[in-house]
């Protein structure tokens, strides 16, 4: 059992966390080129929010919820029963959460347990952007320096491309799942996240790419290697595109 902040063993802690993996704790392994475990990441997430309510800590399991398990349900549910917190939240992937969150339920505990979960993992690179196009105006957005997220308003509102080159578009690859494009001339808000070859983003809250594969790198890109790191390139030879934010957070691992 840990503890945080780092203590001796409370008397009480304010809330119990039950960490069961999911996409929440997962990281991108560059060698294997997959998602892994390895450790959870509470503790860095609880410290990075400063939280400085007593809580107890269970890393119960550090699984994908897709291989939950009867028992794995069954242990999540005991770690419930013998919490001495009357407050619970357990760390758990999407995919079967309202599985196990129906067995804990069916045991009618006398104590508040909240399920929570993650769409991308905390350890993974990110972006945010915040961005300005008028009528007409075409741009892109290469994340990593090779994949080009396209900038450029519907032409014509409500008419689809037959070429994947309109705003969000992976370009030349994939169309954007739905289109989010706000009126030109506002600010567009964008969230794009990258896990070895695929993307997942949002724009002006629609998710317009849901761990999309990038099948190769888009025209104008850095150069041919995928998989390393690279910067935030901004096309600007075609026309204005104005920018007041952009936040980058790089993978980390410890120890690097």
């Amino acid at each position: 059992m840990r503890y945080f902040p780092s203590m001796e063993n409370p008397a009480r802690s304010a809330a119990r966390v039950i960490v069961t993996g999911g996409t929440f704790d997962k990281r991108y392994d560059a060698i294997k080129g997959e998602l892994t475990f390895t450790e959870t990441h509470l503790p860095a997430l609880l410290e990075q929010a400063r939280v400085n309510l007593p809580l107890a800590v269970d890393i119960r399991l550090l699984i994908d919820s897709l291989q939950m398990t009867d028992a794995h349900r069954q242990s999540v549910l005991e770690a419930c029963r013998e919490s001495q917190e009357s407050a619970i939240v357990v760390v758990h992937g999407t995919d079967t959460m309202v599985e196990t969150a129906q067995v804990v339920g069916r045991a009618a505990l006398d104590k508040a347990v909240v399920f929570t979960g993650a769409m991308v993992p905390y350890s993974v690179q990110g972006s945010d952007a915040e961005f300005n196009l008028g009528a007409n105006q075409n741009s892109g957005l290469y994340l990593r320096g090779r994949y080009e997220l396209q900038l450029m308003l519907e032409a014509t509102p409500g008419r689809v491309a037959t070429y994947p080159g309109q705003l969000m578009d992976i370009y030349g690859w994939k169309r954007a799942d739905v289109y989010a494009g706000g009126p030109p001339d506002s600010w567009q808000v964008l969230e794009a996240v990258v896990v070895g070859n695929r993307v997942t983003a949002t724009l002006n809250g629609k998710k317009v790419h849901d761990n999309a594969l990038l099948p190769a790198v888009t025209g104008g890109a850095l150069d041919n290697d995928e998989l390393a790191p690279g910067p935030i390139m901004i096309q600007g030879d075609h026309s204005k595109v104005s920018f007041r934010k952009l936040v980058i957070t790089p993978i980390t691992t410890p120890g690097t």
